[in-house]
């Protein structure tokens, strides 16, 4: 069903027709590949000494920046500097006298750069744990690199390991698991088979599984890396693998925003519905342990459906200011609390008033200039803001208006918008919040309009823009996919609207 829908029937049979192609093709998650993970799995050999998977090196050596970098299309520090670094240290280890250029490259480009990491606000996950590891192997390679300006980095690392228990190391379905490579040389190997999710993975890692399959040759975490390979479409290897809870759901809320269900979907949210815990869910029913993030939206997606959950998961996440994405978390995610308001909308208001009161003050003290939210897990305002307003309506006109200001004042000459260019993914953000937080106007309708035109050129072209943290950029692209249609459907509807009153 398409409820609501508007324009004319060819265009509601199209939109329902891409949206039960998508849901039917949802299995453990479509990601493209990124620096990070690839430069870990192309470090494995077989015994003879061979490459144990030649298409992770070739696929390095094909995207190296023309600066001398690795990583993301559009340049955020933290993710060039770590991509870079990964992936010299991946490309030490093969002994090719070809890479050498490459590698003289790359060196250049972290000694010239490193300087302006401060004042970089998109920091990938495990930072200050990951980057200063692969300091140390660097230095241990005999690299010249400006090693003291990075002590910062090494500090913060150590105030996150002093904050946590330190059982969370080798616990299974813990975060820092997710990120194990971090420990180097001082890993305890007959710790690791304990690790191994039944899913065949380190913390839903391929990095994280690299480097312990490195250590171990376990033949469960082999079988789980060649999987991957060997379903890439380039060669290259994905930020984290399997995703299926975090893929479902949102693909779900983004059509279940543009009033879009179609046959398939009862079996996803079953899904989720079995995979919660007391805590919640997590990106998948194994591997990692739930956080309050994903668990939000599943909440939501569910309730939206007629399946409300308790809310009971949420007492895990409390924090003095707002809830917190996974415990004993640095620095508390926006996002996170902007879909877990969204999420208590589908709930009584007197049941939920506390919660509401309270992340409504987190997000007016983190707006940003009066106008807008950045966030942890995406580098692109657009997500944040566009999220804050849905999760917004009806109970702060002040913050909504703001927001609808910023995001009309920031679009782009061709309709598009975006932080480092314009992008599909950040327009459609833009156009489901403004259709569902504005009423009918001509101004905003030829806005909306050349948006629209941009999608229509640009929505289709892959890969995504790698705008989603993780420990490095990276594009999932179901989501985006069903990002795209559910703003293509809600400008219809919005639209239709207008004309039918």
């Amino acid at each position: 069903m398409f409820e609501n829908a508007g324009e004319d029937d060819a265009s509601k049979t199209d939109v329902k027709r891409r949206a039960r192609d998508l849901v039917e093709r949802l299995q453990g998650g479509a990601m493209g590949s990124i620096a990070y993970d690839t430069s870990w799995v192309a470090r494995l050999k077989n015994r003879d000494g061979s490459p144990k998977f030649p298409t992770t090196i070739a696929w390095l050596r094909a995207h190296q920046h023309a600066d001398g970098s690795f990583g993301a299309r559009d340049e955020t520090l933290h993710d060039r500097l770590i991509s870079t670094l990964a992936s010299v240290n991946a490309l030490t280890t093969l002994h090719d006298e070809t890479d050498s250029e490459r590698i003289s490259r790359a060196l250049d480009y972290v000694a010239r750069n490193g300087g302006r990491l401060r004042a970089d606000d998109a920091e990938t996950i495990g930072f200050e744990l990951l980057f200063p590891s692969l300091l140390e192997e660097a230095k241990g390679y005999g690299y010249r690199l400006p090693f003291e300006s990075f002590g910062w980095v090494e500090e913060l690392g150590k105030r996150k390991l002093s904050a946590v228990p330190a059982s969370w190391i080798y616990e299974a379905e813990s975060p820092l698991i997710h990120s194990i490579e971090f420990l180097g040389k001082t890993a305890q190997i007959d710790r690791m088979a304990q690790l191994v999710s039944v899913n065949g993975s380190i913390g839903n890692s391929p990095s994280a599984s690299a480097f312990v399959y490195g250590q171990t040759d376990d033949p469960r975490l082999e079988a789980y890396l060649r999987q991957i390979v060997e379903t890439s479409e380039d060669g290259g290897v994905c930020n984290v693998q399997p995703f299926e809870i975090f893929e479902t759901a949102w693909v779900y809320f983004n059509l279940q925003l543009a009033g879009i269900t179609v046959e398939g979907m009862q079996k996803g949210l079953h899904e989720i519905e079995l995979s919660f815990r007391p805590q919640g869910v997590g990106i998948s029913r194994n591997g990692l342990m739930p956080d309050a993030d994903d668990s939000a939206l599943a909440v939501n997606v569910l309730a939206r459906a007629g399946r409300r959950m308790s809310l009971q998961f949420l007492d895990f996440y409390q924090a003095e200011r707002g809830f917190l994405c996974f415990p004993y978390e640095r620095n508390p995610s926006i996002s996170t609390n902007i879909h877990i308001l969204d999420a208590l909308r589908a709930y009584e208001p007197q049941e939920v008033a506390p919660h509401v009161d309270k992340i409504l003050t987190f997000l007016r003290e983190a707006q940003q200039e009066n106008a807008y939210w950045k966030d942890k897990w995406h580098a692109s305002p657009f997500y944040t803001t566009a999220h804050a307003i849905l999760a917004l309506r009806g109970l702060t006109e002040s913050l909504i208006k703001t927001a609808v200001d910023y995001l009309i004042e920031s679009q782009r000459p061709d309709g598009s918008w975006g932080i480092f260019r314009g992008t599909a993914e950040e327009t459609a953000y833009c156009v489901q919040a403004l259709t569902l937080a504005l009423p009918y106007s001509a101004d905003v309708d030829k806005r909306l309009a050349r948006a629209l035109s941009f999608l229509s050129s640009e929505g289709a072209k892959k890969p995504h823009s790698e705008l989603w943290i993780g420990k490095g950029l990276y594009a999932p692209t179901y989501v985006i996919d069903a990002t795209i249609l559910s703003a293509r459907a809600l400008y219809q509807r919005w639209r239709y609207s207008h004309e039918k009153g």
